[in-house]
């Protein structure tokens, strides 16, 4: 056993001088993380070029096609024709959201033409 003025045991001091240099990765990893956070506010609340604001457009439009309920209900019925399960239900789930987003679509644009129509 050791007292406080004499030094530890070298285990002791290499299990510490690794913890040390542990936590200074994790704080330096942290600073790092939290000037890559800044530097992307930053450019999310920059004003976009015309270029980049239509190809946001592009990327959002993109997104909104997938796929249609259509699709989805044709993965069903070769499904159910091959004796798949799992490839049934998943279809029946990707059909009934894409169903949804359909309804919702045609409700958005006729609320949006009655609201044009006023």
């Amino acid at each position: 056993m050791f007292n406080n003025y004499e030094m530890p045991p070298m285990e002791d001091r290499e299990n510490l001088s690794g913890e040390l240099n542990a936590a200074a990765l994790e704080a330096a990893e942290t600073d790092q993380t939290a000037l890559e956070q800044q530097e992307m506010d930053a450019g999310a609340e920059a004003p976009g070029t015309p270029e980049l604001e239509a190809e946001q457009r592009e990327m959002d439009e993109g997104e909104r096609l997938g796929y249609s309920s259509d699709y989805y209900k044709h993965e069903m019925e070769a499904a159910v024709k091959n004796g798949n399960k799992i490839a049934y239900e998943n279809a029946k789930n990707n059909y009934a959201r894409e169903v949804a987003k359909e309804q919702a679509r045609e409700m958005e644009k006729k609320a949006k033409s009655a609201a044009s129509k006023k």
